[in-house]
């Protein structure tokens, strides 16, 4: 049997998957994917989040470069309130 390769099947929802039992909710979750062939462990979804993070080990593990980020044009700030000057911003 020939198959695409489990990475390349499309994963898609309808109507009828749609059973929540409270709705609206913002719950986060941790979850695995795959992006250009690597591995990224401990994705934070969080629906109710404005910042999208990809940590540096994840990030030179891909073979990305540091200097093809742009500035970020702010901070962010941890739970707490304790500030976080991150490296660069990019667009994927």
């Amino acid at each position: 049997m020939n198959r695409p390769a489990w990475s390349q099947v499309l994963v898609t929802f309808n109507e009828s998957d749609f059973h929540v039992r409270d709705y609206p909710h913002t719950d986060a979750f941790i979850t695995v994917a795959n992006v250009a062939g690597y591995t990224l462990h401990n994705i934070l979804v969080d629906t109710d989040s404005s910042a999208y993070i990809l940590f540096i080990k994840s990030f030179e593990a891909m073979g990305l470069d540091r200097r093809t980020t742009g500035p970020t044009g702010n901070p962010l700030f941890g739970f707490g309130g304790k500030k976080i000057d991150a490296i660069g911003k990019k667009y994927f």
